[in-house]
């Protein structure tokens, strides 16, 4: 055997990864890969297989990142559909104010509008209090649905 595992240098540990999944592609046994990689790399057998686990786990972490880039995609896509629905149905029904708010949010949703910082001034925490205060005294003067009716 060759040295020990751990002192494989970063770009070494690359190198046998990349053999050792071309070997996993090209269909070759996983005793057979044991065998030959053990040999050409001076490792024990058992590197070798936490090698071809780690190999294993880069790949499931790349058909996971593709497979959520892919439902990203896949939910913008019907997002934007709905709001082209929208516009389109709202329009033909002449209701203005619905089909512009689907426009907003449809371009909303391709980044065309620059985002909005709201920065709240919280200086005059008693001021607030008592604006509070009197919109609340504001809302209770007015009628409510029942007496509306009569």
């Amino acid at each position: 055997m060759g040295r020990p595992a751990q002192q494989r240098t970063r770009v070494e540990l690359e190198q046998q990864y990349k053999a050792i999944e071309a070997s996993l592609v090209e269909g070759m046994s996983f005793a057979a890969i044991l065998k030959t990689a053990a040999a050409k790399f001076g490792i024990s057998e058992r590197q070798v297989e936490r090698d071809i686990a780690e190999v294993r786990r880069r790949w499931s972490l790349t058909a996971a990142a593709q497979r959520s880039k892919e439902e990203l995609a896949a939910h913008f896509a019907l997002a934007m559909y709905r709001r082209d629905m929208l516009f389109n149905a709202s329009f033909k029904e002449k209701q203005y104010g619905v089909s512009l708010a689907a426009e907003k949010d449809r371009c909303t949703l391709l980044g065309l509008y620059e985002p909005t910082v709201v920065t709240l001034n919280m200086s005059n925490v008693d001021g607030l209090a008592t604006l509070q205060s009197q919109l609340l005294k504001k809302l209770e003067a007015l009628p409510t649905d029942k007496e509306t009716e009569k």
